[in-house]
């Protein structure tokens, strides 16, 4: 009787790896990029979150105190928010303060416009003007505005 033993390869041989590798290569720089974009639409809706926060408060607050002390309800110094004939001044892109009421927290920078316009024609305002309250968030590149028409 003859018996041949016989050896079993283990491992794996140098074409598995070559192919291997670039394959590997590919879904682990897909899973990168995914996580990666997926980080920064996270930041942007934050953003757009803050920035609705804010035109919002800002918008109570002009309900609450009325625009002639908004200016001091924000906390801007050096910013007038009413002429001299009692009607609402524009404010083009201040920075809102961190320590500001209507500021939602003390991380993200906001700058707010305030603007006051003709209604727009397709609308049903007869009277009066209206004020556009734009909150935006710079560091996003102006990408998070928010718009909130009041009639006084």
């Amino acid at each position: 009787m003859n018996m041949k033993t016989t050896k079993k390869k283990s491992g794996i041989s140098l074409i598995e790896l070559v192919v291997a590798l670039p394959m590997l290569a590919f879904v682990f720089l897909s899973m990168a990029y995914m996580l990666a974009t997926t980080g920064n639409f996270t930041a942007l809706g934050i953003a757009k979150i803050k920035t609705q926060t804010a035109a919002n408060n800002v918008l109570m607050l002009m309900k609450a105190k009325g625009y002639e002390k908004l200016g001091e309800a924000l906390a801007i110094s050096g910013v007038d928010t009413v002429t001299n004939t009692g009607s609402l001044k524009d404010i083009e892109l201040v920075e809102i303060p961190i320590a500001s009421m209507v500021h939602p927290d003390g991380a993200t920078k906001l700058q707010l416009s305030l603007k006051r316009e003709d209604p727009p024609t397709n609308s049903n305002i007869t009277s009066g003007k209206v004020c556009v309250i734009t909150v935006t968030a710079p560091d996003f590149d102006n990408i998070s505005t928010i718009i909130k028409t009041v009639t006084f």
